[in-house]
């Protein structure tokens, strides 16, 4: 009995305030930003699957992009750090694109993800989403991810 004391007053309550004050901290970061087209994954999916064209950006570093956890399929990377630079300097090529749906996608953490929604927005792309909760929520509903990086 002295050991399950020990554990949950020691253990168990400390990590469940954390994970409280994480939630309640990410809640009230979403809350500021204002209106953002968010997409759940299980919509996306839904998307893909339809065959609507769409072009879905993943806006982590390259590495990642390739590594280990993969990307959506059909995905193509831009680094977050490189978004601006990558639509000034390929204008031509992005024109095209305003009236496409963009989705935007990180891993968990949609400070960048959002940042790169916000460019997305400054450059008069009409129609960008950015993936609720990123790659992991995609990968915790048991979508299908690849490690094909030929979409670079």
């Amino acid at each position: 009995m002295k050991y399950f004391y020990i554990v949950f007053n020691y253990i168990f309550i400390p990590i469940l305030f954390l994970y409280a004050f994480y939630k309640v901290v990410r809640f009230i970061k979403r809350k500021r930003r204002g209106p953002v087209n968010y997409i759940k994954p299980h919509d996306l999916k839904k998307r893909i699957d339809n065959g609507e064209d769409m072009l879905i950006v993943d806006t982590r570093k390259s590495s990642d992009f390739k590594g280990m956890i993969g990307h959506i399929e059909g995905a193509i990377n831009i680094p977050y750090k490189e978004l601006e630079e990558t639509i000034l300097n390929k204008m031509d090529k992005f024109q095209g694109l305003k009236d496409t749906p963009i989705v935007v996608t990180i891993d968990f953490d949609d400070e960048y993800g959002y940042l790169s929604y916000i460019i997305f927005l400054k450059y008069g792309f009409k129609q960008v989403y950015l993936l609720d909760n990123g790659l992991s929520a995609w990968i915790r509903e048991g979508f299908y991810v690849t490690k094909d990086a030929s979409h670079e």
